[in-house]
């Protein structure tokens, strides 16, 4: 029985070594977005971190203590709209930029992180958004903040009401900011805290995925690399 001639052969390592460059070409591609996306989310934790500090802190008595003017909660409270929308742009980044080019790879597109960014951003906002009840300001668009649209950044949409709003009735923002379980800051660091938890919060499920995966697709390099070689090796014995 005759064997297949040397140009079929030839054509059969050839397509061979191909087809170990592409799986190498697309694992290598994977990878570098896999420890780019591990880098933002870490990113995106400390910035979290932050806006999480900035909501302690506008609970603080020397804030609100008999002695504060309205200097201090006036800080405090840009401190806090600052952070939070610090957070909120690089968590829209996230949610605003879906990846195509693996489309078809589940695995792939469970550790995309669009709709994790996605349910961060709507809790940040549903907080941010809540009516209390009693009186002074009962919103902060009673304080001119206020979301443009869908968009995620908390604008300052009217320059002095925060500072009118301090001025006239200074116990009423401490009351939206810092009140027992309604206060805005005190609701929004129960929902930070919930999501930066070491453990078990969405974040650290998401980088503890990002990377078993990572590590996953450098064991598959590993493997691809030897095959290439094997290849390489064969039509270099031809």
């Amino acid at each position: 029985m005759k064997g297949k001639p040397e140009g079929d052969l030839e054509g059969g390592r050839r397509a061979s070594e191909l087809a170990a460059r592409m799986a190498m070409t697309e694992l290598q591609s994977k990878r570098r977005r896999l420890v780019d996306l591990q880098k933002n989310w870490e990113i995106a934790g400390k910035l979290l971190e932050s806006f999480l500090q900035a909501a302690a802190a506008l609970k603080g008595e020397d804030v609100w203590g008999p002695d504060a003017d309205i200097a201090a909660p006036m800080e405090a409270i840009q401190r806090f709209l600052a952070r939070c929308n610090s957070a909120a742009s690089i968590l829209n980044a996230f949610a605003a930029a879906p990846d195509h080019e693996f489309e078809n790879d589940l695995v792939w597109q469970g550790l995309m992180s669009g709709p994790l960014a996605e349910s961060i951003l709507k809790l940040m906002r549903e907080t941010l958004e809540v009516r209390r009840t009693g009186p002074g300001p009962s919103s902060l668009s009673a304080l001119g903040m206020g979301f443009p649209g869908t968009g995620p950044r908390l604008n300052v949409v009217k320059e002095d009401a925060l500072t009118e709003a301090l001025q006239s009735d200074l116990e009423g923002v401490r009351r939206l900011f810092a009140d027992g379980q309604e206060g805005i800051a005190v609701r929004m660091e129960a929902v930070l805290e919930a999501e930066l938890e070491d453990k078990s919060g969405l974040i650290a499920r998401e980088c503890e995925a990002l990377r078993r995966e990572i590590g996953r697709i450098e064991r598959s390099i590993d493997v691809a690399s030897e095959l290439l070689e094997a290849a390489r090796h064969s039509s270099g014995r031809q």
